[in-house]
């Protein structure tokens, strides 16, 4: 039986020698959004800024399961080390990120297929228990938008989207009030095939968004550019 697939934005602290490598392997994972940070400071201001379901970071670091469950006690969290193979070692590090309420724990290197897989699991198990619809119907504003049943209205209105503007919407709705670059939309609405879609084709896309959500596609009022950045999609909320 195959399981249905899910999206989720997954943040990956980890050093200078890891970055590439998890870079490369995370650009072919469909359904994931990931962010990466290669510093405590950096991997904070990314927390902050974006709506984050998963977090891996090294046991090194000084940060807690607990940190990154502030926002939302459902994030799925790993903790890895880099350090010497012995099974003292292991056992210690293994048990104190445990009882800190890790969800595992790792010893890097790790294929990033591996460790996705893992947390695509944590983060269903949690989806399952808490109700998938929390994650995939939205009723923002004037908008209904079910992506369960693709069905997506304004004032109760009927509204055509086509699937890239779908796939550009959700990243939009699930980070609403924060800033998306290109990159990340592309990513988003892409996946494995993103490397091949030059970035301004999120341009398109959002203007398509303009013209069939917006009052004055003119003059926006959700989907707000941030000039030399990407974009934002502002709204307010009734759930």
């Amino acid at each position: 039986m195959i399981e249905k697939q899910i999206d989720f934005s997954l943040l990956v602290v980890t050093d200078s020698a890891n970055i590439d490598r998890y870079k490369a392997g995370f650009g072919r994972e469909i359904g994931i959004t990931p962010f990466f940070a290669t510093s405590p400071d950096q991997a904070r201001q990314m927390f902050k800024s974006f709506d984050i379901n998963a977090v891996v970071y090294p046991n090194d670091l000084l940060f807690t399961p607990a940190d990154f469950r502030k926002k939302d006690p459902n994030t799925a969290v790993a903790v890895t080390t880099t350090k010497p193979d012995t099974t003292r070692f292991d056992d210690l590090v293994g048990v104190w990120a445990f009882e800190a309420g890790a969800d595992q724990f790792f010893r890097e290197p790790i294929q990033p297929r591996v460790l996705a897989s893992y947390m695509r699991s944590v983060v269903r198990r949690t989806r399952e228990n808490i109700g998938e619809e929390d994650y995939e119907h939205f009723v923002l504003g004037d908008f209904d938008l079910d992506f369960i049943r693709y069905e997506f209205k304004k004032k109760g209105k009927q509204l055509s989207l086509r699937e890239k503007e779908v796939n550009v919407l959700k990243a939009f709705v699930l980070n609403r009030g924060k800033l998306l670059t290109r990159e990340q939309l592309l990513d988003h609405a892409w996946g494995a095939e993103s490397y091949l879609v030059e970035a301004r084709n999120v341009d398109v896309q959002v203007r398509a968004l303009r013209e069939k959500m917006e009052d004055d596609p003119g003059k926006p009022k959700y989907f707000q550019s941030v000039r030399g950045f990407g974009y934002k999609f502002n709204i307010e909320t009734s759930d």
